[in-house]
């Protein structure tokens, strides 16, 4: 009875220098919120798939699948440039009411969140709208809007174990009436540093070259 006593006394401070030694994954963790803006450049991959005619003759009215190439470059809470796999539908069934989805998936070789840098992958899924609205004085102007939400996939290095949710927003205004085009596009995003979770094997195709 003694020697199993010590061996339970044993056991137990065998356990606490344990724990003592490697500290709890909450404690590991940490959170963080913020914004930024993001530039982003786009180059059309043929071929452009013809999913309907929208049941009329009309070469203008269309719903069409595509892909695109690019890069997008982050600045404030996420600082870095990505390369781009971006998947879209544009859907021009009624002119007037243009609209789409999409998905883009940005991947990082190099990039700080908060002030941690490494690798990662970002995905965001949102929509899309064009509508003819007065910009400037000037009447039926093209203006395309944006909405969605972004989360981190995975990281490695120093982003190890990243995760993270947020919301994106854009408008992209044509030159009109003597002023620049402009292409305005901004997101606000909460991270967590050390998530348990193993996020590349929740997306280890995305993430297994990072």
């Amino acid at each position: 009875m003694k020697t199993y006593r010590a061996m339970v006394v044993l056991c137990l401070l065998l356990a606490a220098v344990g724990m003592s030694m490697n500290p709890s994954s909450a404690s590991e963790r940490e959170d963080i919120f913020g914004q930024g803006t993001l530039t982003r450049v786009r180059i059309v991959v043929p071929p452009v798939v013809q999913v309907s005619d929208c049941g009329d003759t009309d070469p203008a009215t269309f719903i069409r699948s595509a892909t695109r190439t690019g890069t997008d470059t982050f600045s404030g809470i996420i600082t870095g440039t990505g390369t781009v796999d971006n998947r879209f539908i544009n859907n021009t069934c009624v002119p007037a009411l243009q609209h789409g989805e999409f998905r883009t998936i940005v991947s990082f070789s190099d990039v700080t969140v908060g002030e941690r840098t490494g690798g990662a992958v970002l995905e965001f899924i949102g929509r899309f709208q064009v509508r003819a609205t007065p910009v400037a004085g000037v009447d039926g102007v093209q203006v395309t809007t944006e909405a969605g939400e972004l989360r981190f996939l995975c990281g490695s290095g120093a982003l190890k174990g990243i995760s993270g949710t947020g919301v994106y927003s854009a408008t992209v205004i044509p030159s009109v009436a003597g002023l620049p085009a402009r292409d305005l596009r901004a997101y606000a995003i909460s991270v967590r540093f050390g998530d348990p979770n193993d996020a590349t094997e929740r997306s280890r195709d995305l993430c297994q070259d990072l």
